[in-house]
């Protein structure tokens, strides 16, 4: 099947991630088959994920999913990434002091107007950008913050460095499309899926550490989640991401 000729060179990488294949045209007069054949024998790899079409660029190799336990672990990117045999990289952003917002004040149980550190991190696995998180962080709780490069070092690492590691966190998951911002960041076109995570962790001292929103591609990230039933009621309650 041409499909699986054309499987094989994706694995063998004569066609590599990003790389565009070449036209439905192309495979048909090359495979000796009509056009409608070779467009269903790329539908099927398109539906199979390994393959994307994307308007004015053709028919690209997509990077396999990362599948990843977010949701249900507390872990560093960076360990994570390397799990999967992914080479992490973080590049800053921006980081600096402000004055929390009433949604940020809310969420870190904190005055609103209260200094808070904020870190904006764009992340990267293997060179391609994997999830942009915005962190807020109590400027009573870690004063210091402003001195870290949190380009190499992990934010939790330097919260357990501190002597308040984070415990616990609550994460809640919605999907959402990408804007322009994410496109350009993400490398992403505008309308895909975005995975947007929203966290809150607790740390050892009582106090909420750090209030985070990260935003994962949709289209090379695949998250696991445990399930249990709670007796009695069918119903689960707050999520929590227990380290």
């Amino acid at each position: 099947m041409i499909r699986d000729e054309i499987l094989g060179l994706i694995e063998n990488h004569t066609y590599n991630e990003g790389e565009t294949i070449p036209s439905d045209d192309e495979i048909a007069e090359t495979y000796g088959v009509s056009g409608p054949t070779a467009h269903r024998a790329i539908d099927l790899l398109v539906e199979a994920g390994y393959l994307e079409r994307r308007p004015r660029k053709g028919t690209i190799v997509r990077t396999p999913r990362i599948s990843q336990r977010y949701g249900t672990i507390l872990q560093s990117f960076d360990d994570e990434m390397h799990q999967h045999n992914l080479v992490p990289r973080t590049q800053v952003i921006s980081s600096h002091k402000t004055h929390a917002s009433a949604e940020v004040a809310g969420s870190l149980r904190i005055k609103e107007g209260a200094l808070v550190y904020e870190i904006v991190r764009l992340r990267y696995a293997n060179d391609a950008p994997n999830v942009l998180v915005n962190s807020f962080v109590p400027l009573d709780l870690y004063p210091h913050i402003d001195d870290v490069d949190f380009a190499h070092e992990s934010l939790y690492a330097y919260f357990a460095g501190q002597g308040n590691p984070v415990l616990k966190a609550r994460r809640t998951l919605i999907v959402v499309k990408a804007d322009s911002y994410f496109s350009a960041l993400l490398d992403v076109p505008a309308g895909d899926p975005l995975e947007r995570f929203s966290t809150i962790a607790f740390t050892s001292s009582g106090r909420i550490g750090e209030y985070s929103v990260a935003y994962y591609r949709g289209d090379i990230n695949a998250f696991e989640f445990n399930t249990d039933v709670v007796s009695g009621s069918g119903e689960s309650g707050d999520f929590e991401t227990d380290k």
